[in-house]
């Protein structure tokens, strides 16, 4: 047991070492602050350029922010690293004293809190590895059966952290078909998570104009317009056609800046990529 003495001097180091580092706090801080304003700055400005090459339409009527890729990186980073407390907290349980019921019961419970909000995530990440695709009849299934997705998602991932936190009991049991089989699923349950996680990352970003289907039009105006942008207020507007096989042509030759409010709207999913005319 320690003293009040002990306490105090241990809380007073503690304190002089927070003091000791705010110099180092505060460049992280700033080169964290700098970093991200110049990340989102290159990423606007990429996408602006990608707009402009793609529509022919000056890329300053074209806003978009690194903000979602970043939460969506950071909060998978985080929960993973999170997800990781009970098989430290296992370790440092086994150096200190024995495992009691009470351990067992609280490591059990954050890693399926845990093994929850990560596969929601990887849910999230099924739903934009398939948008990108644009296959309307699997995204249509998906969101029909949204619990049996998630249910099935989240059980693979839990399947991952409970064979990772129990990986020593695992390769001593004696029972070879068991293990071979416990060891199967877990290859199986890590193959998936992985190949969600990274393909999300990765088409979220690496998502290019060209690729996008899904488009609003303007139903209250004499000619067809179709919306290419909002910002302040305002849409950009160009006119569009449709054959009778329901391709789309956008032609970006003439465009025009209006006020958004007033106007009616309806939303599009094409099932193909739109022709750009931009001469």
């Amino acid at each position: 047991m320690e003293s009040k003495e002990e306490k105090k001097d241990k809380k007073s180091s503690i304190l002089d070492k927070v003091k000791n580092n705010i110099p180092i706090f505060t460049l992280i801080t700033g080169l964290l602050t700098a970093g991200y304003a110049l990340l989102n700055f290159v990423y606007a400005d990429m996408w602006k350029k990608d707009c402009e090459n793609y529509y022919g339409i000056p890329g300053k009527y074209f806003t978009t922010s690194i903000n979602e890729t970043l939460i969506l990186i950071g909060m998978l980073l985080l929960l993973i690293a999170c997800a990781f407390v009970p098989i430290i907290m296992k370790q440092k349980r086994k150096e200190e004293y024995k495992e009691d019921l009470f351990y067992k019961v609280y490591s059990l419970s954050l890693t399926g809190l845990f093994s929850v909000l990560l596969g929601l995530l990887n849910v999230l990440n099924l739903g934009r590895i398939v948008d990108t695709f644009h296959n309307n009849v699997l995204m249509t299934w998906m969101n029909k059966f949204f619990v049996i997705v998630c249910i099935i998602v989240i059980f693979l991932f839990g399947v991952t952290l409970l064979c990772i936190l129990f990986a020593k009991e695992i390769r001593s049991m004696r029972n070879k078909c068991i293990k071979n089989a416990i060891n199967k699923l877990f290859a199986f349950s890590l193959a998936v998570t992985a190949v969600l996680y990274l393909s999300g990352i990765y088409f979220q970003t690496t998502k290019s104009i060209e690729d996008k289907r899904k488009y609003e039009l303007i139903t209250n105006l004499e000619e067809q317009y179709i919306v290419l942008s909002e910002f302040d207020n305002k849409v950009l507007i160009v006119t569009y056609e449709v054959d009778a096989d329901g391709k789309y042509t956008i032609f970006t030759n003439e465009y025009s800046i209006v006020d958004a409010k007033g106007l009616w709207y309806s939303y599009v999913a094409m099932d193909t990529d739109p022709e750009i005319i931009q001469d």
